[in-house]
């Protein structure tokens, strides 16, 4: 593996034209990287308020965040940027930025990141924020799961005018959830293109370093641009509470497979942007007063999305699509069977997801690290054990009555996990779990319709 001192983010370009912006990144001069974001639509039309140095300076900010997915490929102490003027604070805040937000990259990677992603700028070329004054419309942008469903529902209960948005390509899972959005319905679909650098996919496979790198702080920055230029003023996500909880801590960080989804991410940004980036333009999550299971009970109202959405990032993959909507065998799929069967029917379950998870044995010792009976919260998009433990209580009940014995994985949690909780535990997590929270930042507008 071949070892480099600096990280060098070099230079960007926008194609006013194809509405295409290339990004330029390099180790020490040698191993080069050019990203590639095509912002275009058939379906959209860029406003006629949009001047190319807006587009320029929007660009700048989506540069530096995407510079992180190369930089992970061998993290060095230094990072420099060529292409703009950068204060101390600025730089500060990028450095912190980069430390979180892969923070469990440095953990899997046995990585202090105490020392790296120092940003530095040798650039006196300075630039002012964007000032947008858009109509009042929202953008949201939508994976192919269950929450972004949510917050589909919700804004069409409160008659907001939104379109929705997806980044880097359309997998066949978006599209099904897409079209059942779109119908019958004046909302739209935007998709924005990424092209990744073949070059770090070589370097993959030559054993640098790897590992995830969250795709929602990439899509926050990019749906700046979007914003600006098809005219959105409200950028709505659809992050719950649990994500502000982390998985594990090592020496003096946390580790937060989620951290780009949580409330001090979205704080940090909201500050960040209105400041350097982009006035106008608001993005929040229009479930952050939720719990993840508060947010399952709601889902499990509209049945038109049950075979449509999925939940597992098995299928999320760079170099392939696939058709198949769970594995049912990964902690995301284990953890949202148990967060939405106390809502659904058995038949409902069964349409989802082919098979009952609770009666696999194998799936065991998954849902022990779900509860944390067993190593850490899984380095995945699932929640606190309080949620869990709750939801699995909860379908015990749905066996009450009956002759047949608990599924297996409903008797290893009787066993392994009530001993010394009775029902005053579970009824105080009921109120913890199914209650508001004030701890957001969503606008009145967007308050949710009971």
């Amino acid at each position: 593996m071949q070892q480099f001192t600096t990280f060098n983010i070099r230079w960007y370009t926008w194609d006013t034209q194809t509405c295409t912006a290339r990004f330029q990144y390099d180790f020490d001069n040698k191993k080069h990287f050019e990203e590639v974001i095509d912002f275009s639509h058939p379906d959209f039309e860029v406003q006629s308020y949009v001047e190319k140095q807006d587009v320029v300076s929007l660009l700048f900010h989506t540069a530096l965040a995407f510079g992180a997915s190369y930089y992970k490929a061998f993290p060095t102490k230094t990072i420099v940027v060529h292409t703009w003027y950068l204060s101390q604070e600025q730089s500060d805040h990028r450095t912190n930025f980069y430390r979180h937000s892969l923070s469990e990259f440095f953990f899997v990677n046995k990585l202090d990141p105490k020392d790296l992603c120092v940003f530095q700028s040798q650039s006196s070329l300075t630039h002012t924020p964007v000032r947008h004054k858009p109509r009042s419309r929202a953008l949201v942008p939508i994976g192919w799961w269950k929450d972004s469903c949510v917050s589909v529902e919700i804004c069409k209960k409160k008659h907001i005018d939104f379109d929705i948005f997806t980044f880097g390509k359309a997998y066949i899972l978006h599209k099904s959830v897409a079209d059942v959005i779109c119908q019958n319905s004046d909302t739209n679909w935007l998709v924005v293109k990424r092209t990744i650098d073949p070059v770090l996919f070589e370097m993959n496979d030559a054993w640098y370093y790897n590992w995830h790198v969250s795709i929602t702080w990439l899509i926050a920055f990019a749906s700046l641009v979007v914003a600006y230029l098809y005219d959105y003023k409200r950028i709505v996500l659809s992050n719950e509470k649990s994500a502000n909880y982390g998985n594990t801590t090592r020496k003096w960080f946390e580790v937060n497979h989620q951290y780009s989804k949580s409330l001090e991410f979205e704080q940090w940004f909201k500050a960040y942007t209105s400041t350097y980036v982009v006035s106008g333009v608001s993005y929040f999550s229009l479930l952050r007063w939720w719990y993840e299971i508060a947010i399952a009970k709601q889902f499990a109202q509209y049945p038109h999305y049950f075979t449509k959405a999925s939940s597992c990032n098995k299928n999320f993959l760079l170099t392939k699509s696939t058709t198949k909507r769970r594995c049912c065998a990964c902690p995301k799929c284990a953890f949202v069977f148990a967060m939405l069967r106390p809502y659904i029917t058995h038949q409902q379950m069964l349409d989802i997801f082919w098979e009952d998870l609770f009666a696999n044995e194998w799936l065991a010792d998954l849902f022990k690290e779900l509860l944390w009976i067993k190593a850490i919260k899984p380095l995945e998009c699932v929640w606190t054990p309080e949620e869990v433990s709750l939801a699995m209580y909860k379908c015990l009940t749905l066996y009450q009555n009956k002759d047949t014995p608990l599924p297996v994985i409903l008797d290893m949690f009787v066993q392994e996990s009530m001993k010394n909780k009775d029902t005053i535990y579970f009824d105080a997590l009921e109120q913890e779990y199914f209650r508001w929270y004030d701890e957001h930042i969503i606008p009145d507008s967007f308050l949710p319709v009971d």
